[in-house]
């Protein structure tokens, strides 16, 4: 009896990952339809939002000196 929970926990983990696996894709797709939705309304509204603003290169650092 035991082994036999065993092997179904054992094929159990797969199934799992290939479900979420399926439900992440439908969720892209779902946030993909509500961006374009979003992007209409601001168009139709006049609002303009910047991109996600790249952020400026930072100076090298200066090695420490030994002590």
């Amino acid at each position: 009896m035991e082994w036999a929970l065993l092997g179904l926990l054992i094929l159990a983990l797969p199934v799992m990952a290939i479900v979420a696996f399926f439900k992440t894709i439908g969720q892209s797709d779902q946030l993909r339809k509500i961006d374009l939705r979003l992007r209409e309304i601001e168009k139709r509204l006049g609002i303009e939002i910047p991109s996600a603003a790249v952020a400026a290169p930072r100076p090298p650092r200066q090695p420490r000196a030994a002590a």
